[in-house]
């Protein structure tokens, strides 16, 4: 998979980089930051995607949230947390359950976790426990579950009753339009809308009552109980598949769309004339999925399950292709522009007519206007020198040059580490490096070297004296100016 558009991303950044940090200190002498520490904190205040690939989607998960810091970045142990995933169609179509299955286990393995996990999707069609809820899936499976009801009732078994479901019903299909959470469960429909060629569309979201605690849950204001709001929140994640549409590309934004009330599916009016989400336009949806991320929720975490990537269709193996790959991001259109961008475009087939359409930099791509739409909206960001990536490989070294970087990193040796280890890399030219550890929890222990430029050629590197570390798992980060490499290493004291 080709990321040259980040090597170039970086390396204009770099290249600019003596104009850039002129340009910043001559702003205020308050500045007491060095250069490296400066643009640090410059990148930082950047949109991150983390990419973990080659693994099965349930490590790759584990792998990505430990490269972000760990599932207690976002949730707390009493909280109630959503997962919305895809289950208006199924295969390629539908979140991959090995996937979903090491999410939930993730924050069940919480010390004292007491809260609740809620499946929760509007599939926008008759019924209720149907598509992608019961389909018999031969793709996206788990080996524990074909799908979601599966999913959850293997949990159910094993002594997790806090692990449940909910359909949202559009209201045409028996969802009723309520004004609040004392009213029971259904739509609120905010006066507040999003206007697009003369046509309002009002935000819409979803109250529903958990059948784990028989508590009343509004997405957008939190937990209701003994008659008014307790001021617990209730958390969200947008767990997508990746997959071509009819515009170009279904993934983390158009997810979104199985949370809104969309009654008469595309072309749906209320019955006080406004416009559903499907009916407005392909850039009226961008735009209005855009303002229900600031005027109703936006999701704690967004992740793209890419172990199957429908590149014509979202239900037809045949028209899909592995792409073994986890992306998340707390920003939802960073990380369908990457996802998009260098995973389902360069496995499209060259001979599918759409795949331009994938490519969320083609100028007539549908795709492309959609997101523009959301991002115009004041929500996250598709401008590539905006997006820094992190990057995981299931060996312990990640690819080299032939991903368009400046070093190939062999190691660390050895692996488990007793008492010192040390990290092995070449460099293919003269690179600046900044190598990190950090401990599972997100938490840094250990700064090896910070803005140092190492000569082209081997190095081998000593990382530490590893018996000051507790035992457990670490993750390095070495950054260059093009990437940032993630490796897992564990520490045992014999």
């Amino acid at each position: 998979m080709s990321i040259k558009i980040l090597k170039h991303m970086k390396l204009s950044l770099v290249n600019n980089r003596r104009q850039f940090l002129k340009n910043a200190f001559s702003i205020t002498s308050a500045f007491l930051l060095s250069p490296i520490e400066w643009l640090d904190a410059k990148i930082s205040d950047q949109s991150h995607v983390y990419w973990a690939e080659g693994d099965d989607p349930y490590q790759n998960v584990q792998n990505v949230i430990a490269m972000m810091g760990g599932i207690e970045r976002w949730f707390d142990i009493e909280d109630i947390i959503v997962i919305k995933p895809n289950c208006q169609w199924w295969n390629q179509g539908t979140a991959n359950l090995s996937a979903m299955r090491s999410i939930i286990e993730l924050i069940l393995d919480l010390p004292g976790f007491s809260g609740e996990i809620i499946i929760a999707e509007n599939h926008q069609k008759s019924g209720t426990d149907n598509r992608g809820w019961s389909a018999d899936n031969t793709i996206n499976t788990d080996p524990v579950a074909r799908n979601i009801i599966e999913l959850i009732d293997y949990f159910q078994r094993n002594g997790h009753p806090n692990v449940t479901k909910y359909h949202w019903l559009n209201s045409e299909r028996g969802g009723a339009i309520i004004n609040g959470p004392a009213h029971g469960d259904g739509y609120v429909h905010l006066d507040e809308c999003h206007v697009y060629n003369g046509k309002e569309t009002p935000m819409t979201y979803p109250v529903f009552t958990s059948s784990y605690s028989g508590r009343k849950l509004d997405l957008k204001n939190g937990v209701w109980d003994g008659g008014g709001f307790t001021g617990q929140q209730v958390k969200l994640i947008n767990l997508s598949s990746l997959n071509h549409h009819a515009f170009g590309v279904s993934a983390s934004v158009k997810n979104l769309m199985g949370i809104v009330d969309l009654p008469g599916n595309d072309s749906g009016r209320f019955s006080d004339g406004r416009y559903n989400f499907h009916s407005i336009g392909l850039e009226g949806m961008g735009g209005a999925l855009g303002q229900w991320l600031h005027a109703v929720k936006q999701p704690d975490l967004n992740i793209i399950t890419a172990e199957w990537v429908g590149w014509a269709s979202r239900i037809e193996p045949g028209e899909a292709v592995r792409g073994r790959s986890i992306i998340a991001s707390e920003d939802p259109v960073a990380l369908d522009y990457w996802a998009a961008k260098h995973i389902l475009h360069p496995l499209t087939p060259d001979s599918y007519g759409l795949k331009a359409f994938h490519n969320p930099d083609y100028p007539y791509s549908p795709f492309r206007h959609y997101l523009a739409a959301c991002q115009a909206q004041g929500i996250g960001t598709m401008n590539a020198e905006d997006i820094e990536l992190h990057y995981y490989h299931s060996s312990t070294s990640v690819p080299d040059a032939a991903l368009g970087d400046s070093i190939k990193v062999e190691g660390i040796y050895p692996n488990p580490v007793h008492t010192r280890a040390i990290v092995e890399f070449f460099l293919y030219m003269p690179t600046v490096i900044n190598i990190v550890i950090w401990n599972i929890k997100g938490q840094k222990i250990k700064t090896i070297i910070r803005g140092r430029q190492l000569n082209a050629g081997r190095h081998r590197i000593p990382l530490l004296q590893c018996n000051h570390f507790p035992n457990g798992t670490y993750i390095m980060q070495i950054k260059t100016p093009e990437r940032l490499h993630a490796l897992r290493f564990t520490v045992f004291h014999q």
